[in-house]
């Protein structure tokens, strides 16, 4: 059969619908030599050089939201900080999911435990802002709210490190004192910041210096045992106008208080 130039099928690629390879393989021989140069100039925000990493994109930005999944964002970079920039007055938030509120977690170094800040129920319609404290941490202080700007749900607290209580304080639970056994020696300072209750078992004659500050008060219970020994006290005025007899190897109760620069001592008496 003979056929025109007209009705011979290109068998080059170019001339091949790709709907009519449905099996078999293209000898390389139809290939063209050189595959045409990929352009940029069809990809929209890159270069029409193309990019061959990511981080050649000195401004990305997102189209959607960015789905992490299982992994993680970290930095290569040496002690490297990772920085949130909110613009203006933006900030960061830690979206609730579900049933499950806000909960920002701190990590230990070994990612074996973790304690969380977690938001209120949005049963509690709370939208308050706490500001952490203005002034420097030091021991045996507790966070107080020192001012607060505006009023309700959505006030401003800030907060502070202090040591004195203001205002009315109910406590609807016992309030657990420390007793504190102090080390005999020939001269003791009474301090109640070793302990509001204070136990002394004299090892000889011993003397007594006052180590209260104003408003403070303390209960002493005092053991001058089978000897007899005596305590000699700071310049004080006692309930009564004299010191009280100990009662040797029965402990006796001395209630200390300073009002002032006065110190006041009241027997409580023999617990025995």
């Amino acid at each position: 059969m003979t056929q025109t130039k007209a009705q011979l099928v290109d068998l080059s690629v170019e001339g091949v619908n790709a709907n009519n390879l449905n099996s078999g393989t293209v000898p390389d021989a139809r290939f063209p030599a050189v595959l045409p140069a990929v352009s940029g100039a069809n990809l929209t925000n890159l270069p029409s050089s193309g990019i061959s990493n990511v981080v050649e994109d000195t401004s990305p930005q997102l189209g959607g939201n960015l789905d992490v999944l299982t992994r993680e964002i970290t930095t290569s970079t040496s002690n490297g900080d990772i920085v949130f920039t909110p613009d203006g007055t933006g900030i960061i938030k830690i979206k609730g999911a579900g049933s499950t509120d806000g909960t920002l977690q701190l990590n230990c170094s070994a990612q074996s435990h973790g304690v969380k800040i977690k938001s209120p129920a949005h049963s509690a319609g709370q939208s308050y802002t706490m500001v952490l404290p203005d002034n420097n941490a030091t021991a045996s202080k507790f966070l107080h709210v020192k001012s607060i700007t505006g009023s309700g749900a959505t006030a401003v607290g800030q907060l502070e490190y202090a040591d004195t209580f203001t205002g009315s304080i109910t406590f609807e639970d016992a309030i657990n004192e420390n007793v504190f056994a102090i080390t005999d020696a020939s001269s003791v300072a009474l301090d109640p910041d070793n302990g509001m209750i204070q136990t002394w078992t004299l090892g000889a004659n011993r003397t007594a210096t006052d180590g209260l500050t104003a408003g403070q008060s303390m209960l002493l219970i005092v053991t001058a045992t089978g000897s007899n020994y005596t305590l000699t006290w700071p310049t004080m005025t006692w309930k009564g106008g004299t010191a009280p007899t100990l009662g040797g190897a029965t402990p006796t109760a001395i209630e200390l208080f300073k009002v002032g620069s006065t110190l006041y001592g009241a027997t409580v008496g023999d617990l025995g």
